[in-house]
């Protein structure tokens, strides 16, 4: 999505990062090819499924009468 945006300002006229900053996510490696070189942001997905998986858990868990209290998913 981040390339689309700096194909369409590139088509507007507009300069990157001058006139719009504009940042990728999902540290995508095509992001280094696109002129100017595109900054991301790196998302250990397996790190977040694995706290969603245990805050359902524990969710479930406290709906079940769980001492557990309730369940947060931090960001990584």
């Amino acid at each position: 999505m981040a390339q689309g945006v700096l194909a369409e300002a590139a088509s507007r006229g507009m300069n990157v990062p001058s006139d719009l900053a504009v940042m990728g996510f999902g540290d995508l490696s095509s992001a280094a090819q696109v002129h100017p070189a595109l900054s991301t942001v790196s998302v250990d997905g397996r790190h977040i499924g694995l706290q969603v998986a245990q805050a359902l858990d524990g969710g479930c868990q406290s709906a079940m009468g769980s001492p557990n209290g309730p369940a947060h998913v931090s960001p990584v």
